[in-house]
């Protein structure tokens, strides 16, 4: 593994270990799906934003509002911009990291069992760190 592989997993893992706190379950959802996508990038970081990248076209396609347009705008500056950026807002507690969370583009990233888990963590009030 090389060094900036190294780097990617610690920044991974940092974001991981930090634990945020939501009120409102679907936010806990959002956010409880998008650690799972980040524990799947810690082995598969290219795989992972290819499809995310694959998705964003769909996706802008069924979007109507200008707000969702540039959600998508977003994601797609967000995943070729620095791993650093994108990792921040995937667990970033903030009213942008939220709504950014609700569109998503890792459909397909995750099995339906870490979906599920995910989600069964969520539902109980709370998130997992590390």
């Amino acid at each position: 593994m090389g060094q900036g592989a190294e780097d990617d997993v610690s920044l991974i893992q940092a974001a991981l270990a930090v634990p945020v706190r939501l009120d409102r379950r679907e936010d806990r959802v959002a956010l409880e799906l998008h650690r799972e996508v980040l524990r799947v990038m810690l082995t598969d970081l290219p795989g992972v934003c290819e499809r995310a990248l694959t998705n964003l076209d769909p996706m802008r396609a069924s979007m109507r509002s200008s707000m969702a347009q540039g959600w998508m705008t977003e994601w797609e500056q967000l995943l070729t911009g620095p791993l650093e950026d994108l990792v921040k807002i995937m667990v970033d507690p903030s009213e942008r990291g939220v709504d950014l969370r609700q569109v998503g583009p890792f459909l397909g990233v995750l099995s339906q069992q870490e979906r599920l888990n995910a989600i069964s963590r969520a539902s109980r009030g709370h998130t997992s760190a590390a």
